[in-house]
Formats: C-alpha cells, sequence, structure tokens
C-alpha cells in the first residue's frame, strides 16, 4: 500500500464521516443542480418580456405604416378630384358646376381633418401646413365663388386656374412624399420582421443550447452521486477488509505466538543445560530462527497498524545515547562473526529528549540490522549528532546515521527501496540473507510520524549511508554529563582506537550480575513464567513485573528494572501483544544475565532482521 494513502479511521469514526461526507457530498451536488434551474427560468423569463417588447414595438410600426398608407390613398383620391375639376373648369358654368363645387368643398372638408392628423412625421410638417393653406384658400375661394353666382346666375363663371393648378401640384407633391414615406416604412418593416426573425430563431437556439447544457450537467450531476455512493460501497468494502486483514493478523500472531513463547522458553532451558559448545550452537541456531519469525510477525503488526493510523507514539524522557548503546551491544556478537569493526559515535554530553525511545531503537535496528547483512568487510558506523534548532532553544534536532562499506544500492533501486515488501538487490548473499521487505518502510513512516524523514546516499560498490533527522525534539531535563559512559549491560563494540572517543574505559570490564538476584531470577523462570506464558493473566503479569522491579532495585541493575516498568506497563494497558512479546523474551534475558553479557532493553531481540 502507498505509504502516501491516508488511513482510515476506525468503524464508528468512518461511519460517521462517511456520512457526513454523503450528506456534504448530495447538498454540493444538488447546488449546481438547483443553480442550473434557476438559471434556465430567468433566461425564459428575459426571453418572454424580450419577445413582449419587440411584439409591441412591431405593432405600433404596423399601425403607424397602415395611417400612412390610408393618407397616401386619401392623397391619390384628392389629386383625382383637383384633376377633374380642373377639366371641367373650361366647359362648366357655375351655374352647372355648382354640384361639383359642393362636393369638391365637401371633400376639402373631409380631408382637412385626416390631413392634420399625419403631422409629427419630421420633414412633412411644413409641406402639410403648406397644404393645409391652400385647402384653407381653395374652400375660400369656392365660397366666394359660390356666394357670387347666386347674383349672377346666368352668367358663365370659370374657377380660376391659378387655384386648382397649385392644388394639383401641391396634391401630387404630398402623394410623392407620402409614397417616399410609405416605401421607407416599409423597408423598415421588412428589416423588423427579419430582425425579429433572426432574434427569434437566436433565443430558441439560445434555450435549445441551454436545455442541452442542462441535460449534460444532469447527467453529470447524477454519475456524480452514482461515483459517490460507490465511493462509499468501495469505503465500507475497504473498512471491511482492513477489518478482517487486523483480525487475521491478530489471530495469526497469537497462534504464533503462543508456540514461540514455548520455543523461546525451552530452548532457554535446554540451552542452561548442554554442557557442548556444539549443542548449544543448534540451541542457539533455533533460538534464532524463532526469533527471526517473531520480527517478521511484529514487522507486519506494525505496518498493519501505521497504515491504519493505530499506532501511538509514547513520548518519554529518554537518553538517546543509552539507546544507541543498547542497539550496537545487541549486534556486537554478529559483528565479531563477521569479524566487523561496529564503531559508535556518540557525543559526550546529552539532554534527555522527549521521545519514544523504543521506536528509535526499533528504526535503529532495522537500519544497523541491514547494515551487518550486506557488508562483508570494511565497517559499520553509527553516529549520532544533536544540534539546537533554529528559534527554538528548548529543542534539539537529531541527526541519527548508519554508514556501510558494503556492496551499496543502484541508483534505480534507491527510488523504492523505502516501500513495502521491496528488497534490494545488492549481491547474491544479500538475496540469500532474504528479509521481509519491511524493516525500511517501517523506519521511514515511524520517521515521518516523528516529524521527520530518512534519506539515503549510496554508491554501488562502496557502500550505502542512511541518515534519520528528528527536528525539534523537546527537552525534557537539564543536560547530564556522560563522562566514561559505559553500557550496563554490554561494552560498546568498537575498536580500541576508538574506545576512547566513545567514552568507553578500555580496562573497565562488563558489570557481573549479583549471584542471589540470578537465583531469585532463576526461580520466577521455573514456577510463575510458564503459568503467565500460557493464561496472560493481567493482574499476575502486573505482580510478576512489580516482584522484577524489586529485584531489580535489590541488585540495582536499570536495565532489568525497564523491563519490568514496560512490562508493567503493558499488563496496566492490556496490551496484549507487548505483554506476550515481553514475556517471550524473558528466557533469553535470563540466558543473558546468566552469561554475564547483561540483558537487553525492551523489544531489542524482536526487532532483529
Amino acid at each position: 500500500m502507498d505509504s502516501q494513502e491516508p488511513p482510515l479511521a476506525d468503524d464508528a469514526d468512518t461511519q460517521r464521516s462517511v456520512q457526513r461526507g454523503g450528506r456534504a457530498g448530495t447538498a454540493s451536488n444538488r447546488l449546481p443542480f438547483r443553480l442550473i434551474t434557476g438559471g434556465l427560468l430567468l433566461l425564459l423569463a428575459a426571453a418572454a418580456l424580450f419577445s413582449y417588447e419587440h411584439a409591441k414595438r412591431l405593432d405600433a410600426r404596423i399601425a403607424q405604416f397602415d395611417a400612412t398608407r390610408g393618407a397616401v390613398e386619401r392623397g391619390r383620391a384628392l389629386l383625382a378630384t383637383a384633376r377633374e375639376i380642373e377639366w371641367r373648369r373650361g366647359i362648366l358654368s357655375v351655374d352647372t358646376a355648382r354640384d361639383d363645387l359642393k362636393a369638391y368643398a365637401q371633400t376639402l372638408d373631409d380631408l382637412r381633418p385626416q390631413v392634420a392628423g399625419l403631422r409629427g412625421s419630421g420633414d412633412d410638417d411644413a409641406l402639410l401646413t403648406e397644404l393645409g393653406a391652400i385647402l384653407d384658400q381653395q374652400q375660400t375661394g369656392i365660397a366666394d365663388v359660390l356666394d357670387g353666382s347666386a347674383s349672377r346666375s346666368a352668367m358663365p363663371v370659370v374657377l380660376p386656374r391659378a387655384p386648382t393648378t397649385a392644388l394639383r401640384r401641391d396634391a401630387e407633391q404630398l402623394v410623392r412624399r407620402l409614397s417616399e414615406v410609405n416605401d421607407a416604412q416599409r423597408v423598415a418593416m421588412t428589416t423588423m420582421i427579419h430582425e425579429r426573425t433572426v432574434a427569434t430563431y437566436v433565443t430558441l437556439a439560445l434555450l435549445g443550447s441551454l436545455c442541452v447544457l442542462a441535460m449534460v450537467l444532469g447527467s453529470r450531476h447524477f454519475d456524480a452521486l452514482r461515483l459517490h455512493e460507490a465511493l462509499r460501497t468501495e469505503v465500507r468494502e475497504t473498512r471491511r477488509e482492513r477489518d478482517e486483514k487486523s483480525s487475521f493478523l491478530a489471530l495469526v500472531s497469537h497462534e504464533i505466538r503462543t508456540p514461540m513463547n514455548a520455543i523461546f522458553g525451552f530452548a532457554g532451558l535446554l540451552r542452561d543445560r548442554l554442557r557442548d559448545p556444539a549443542d548449544r550452537r543448534y540451541v542457539d541456531a533455533i533460538t534464532d530462527g524463532a526469533r527471526a519469525l517473531l520480527t517478521l510477525i511484529n514487522d507486519l503488526l506494525d505496518l498493519s497498524r501505521i497504515e491504519a493510523g493505530q499506532l501511538k507514539l509514547q513520548a518519554a524522557p529518554t537518553q538517546l545515547g543509552d539507546v544507541v548503546d543498547s542497539v550496537v551491544a545487541l549486534f556486537t556478537r554478529q559483528a565479531q562473526d563477521k569479524q566487523l569493526p561496529l564503531v559508535a559515535e556518540v557525543p559526550a554530553q546529552l539532554p534527555m529528549l522527549q521521545v519514544d525511545a523504543d521506536r528509535v531503537r526499533q528504526m535503529l535496528i532495522n537500519l544497523l540490522s541491514n547494515a551487518l547483512k550486506h557488508t562483508q568487510r570494511g565497517e559499520v558506523r553509527i553516529v549520532l549528532a544533536l544540534r539546537r534548532s533554529d528559534g527554538d532553544a528548548r529543542a534539539r534536532d537529531v541527526q541519527l546515521s548508519v554508514t556501510d562499506t558494503g556492496v551499496g544500492i543502484a541508483a534505480d533501486e534507491l527510488r523504492t527501496i523505502f516501500e513495502p515488501f521491496v528488497q534490494g538487490q545488492r549481491s547474491a548473499a544479500g538475496r540469500r540473507a532474504g528479509g521481509s521487505g519491511l524493516g525500511l518502510s517501517i523506519t521511514r513512516q515511524l520517521a515521518q510520524m516523528m516529524g521527520g524523514d530518512i534519506s539515503v546516499r549510496s554508491e554501488p560498490g562502496v557502500g550505502s549511508c542512511f541518515t534519520i533527522d528528528l527536528p525539534a525534539l523537546a527537552l525534557a531535563g537539564q543536560d547530564g554529563e556522560r563522562a566514561l559512559r559505559a553500557v550496563d549491560d554490554a561494552a560498546i563494540a568498537v575498536p580500541p582506537s576508538d574506545r576512547a572517543s566513545a567514552g568507553e574505559d578500555e580496562d573497565t570490564p562488563p558489570r557481573s550480575v549479583p549471584a542471589g538476584l540470578l537465583a531469585e531470577l532463576e526461580l520466577l523462570q521455573r514456577e510463575q513464567w510458564p503459568a503467565l506464558n500460557e493464561t496472560l493473566t493481567m493482574s499476575e503479569v502486573r505482580a510478576f513485573a512489580a516482584e522484577l522491579e524489586r529485584l531489580a532495585a535489590q541488585g540495582a541493575w536499570p536495565s532489568l528494572a525497564r523491563y519490568a516498568t514496560d512490562l508493567g506497563r503493558g499488563a496496566a494497558d492490556f496490551d496484549v501483544a507487548a505483554v506476550e512479546t515481553l514475556l517471550a523474551d524473558f528466557p533469553v534475558r535470563i540466558a543473558a544475565l546468566r552469561r554475564g553479557a547483561g540483558s537487553l532493553a525492551r523489544g531489542e531481540l524482536i526487532h532483529v532482521a
């Protein structure tokens, strides 16, 4: 699994987060759909309003066009009447034309309000005013003729040419201008109808596009809902698979740890009764194989807890120098068997820091185990360096590096070396050495949980250097003097030339175990340990740990006190895995004490790869 993938929460938290995510996802998916619907309604309303206003303007223009056309028709009728009167002028007398003059006067009276109604059309106002004056003049003249004809009824009177000629000319001009206005309005009407048609088509196209867009967005909305539901189903399946995996690992761990406890215990007892070195080596091989299997189980459990977000760091005041010393002591024998110098560079004065010592020890064990596994000649060096953190006088930046002169790592393998279950193909010997490929992955994830990281520099044929950077670790107390530092359990395995730099007196022998303390510990191993290992009753484990603390206080043996404290804390927290591991390690510790090499701190034997 990719280390960047966020861990799944526990069941209750995951269920609540899924429900919240479902509600939030549904609400967020509904919001665009509602916005789209509202936008479509607004656009439809705007289109309807635009069509209504456009129709009103078009109807007004059509009414104006109809009025102009009527005026043109009436003007043409007036022109025809004027021409007819002029034609009859020369042949009709006043008496015979009286009826025609009266009809003509009536026509003038009817035309006057119609001409007045055409005013307000811009350039035609002056022409209409002049035409109105002519109509008044003609009407006055006709009235005079009709009045005068009463006294001279027998005298033939001919209508003057000038008024009728002017009337015809003005009428022709009016008809021509009205025809021009009619033509212009016809063109404008055609253009307006065309524009309205285009606007209608554009509106329909826009509405069609919006409908298509709404369909597409609606389809994507429902696709998103289906995807969200599929993701919820996937989360449930993943949680179920995670629970099944955790249950399986816990079951397998318990089922394997139970026989492992018997293997460790009886192998230790058997080794104590053997005197032949060859037979003891056989028993040691059994113990080493069981320890390797237990290490693999612990690594799998750690990786599972890290991926599930269930691994919690327990920071406590820690002397990192002691952690380095205990790790070096753990691998002293392995380095001696390969005739490799194991060099530790630790500052003489180190402060107490708030850090999870067990996890720091686990990271160093993983790195040191790999270094010794892939190094055949040269040396392996572990270096601890501290410096004050920038901007924080109460914190220290810690750097732990493990350097070897082994076969090195190819450049293309450096990109994947920290992935789970990935093993670098360093050499045939390295491949034969085996390993689960989990150590470096767990080391990187632990370093990142502490706010740091791990880096590597390597060159094939030259060696590798793994560096753990842990920034801003808080100080837990005042700085302590580390003059003449020595490991409680065993001397640091360094070459004679490097002992002075490590603060160890070359003539200082390892501390011996008090005989009374060892006898009481062996009694506890024979009488209480088998029952505890079988039943795992936490109250009895706490009593067992209290007895170990008492013996450690009497014998002034710090490492045994730390072991008892860890065992009691695991029992108090009902940490079955930790209690099983510590109890399984107890016979090995007794055997180590019996050999006079000192005991080892918590977790060292169970993390060796």
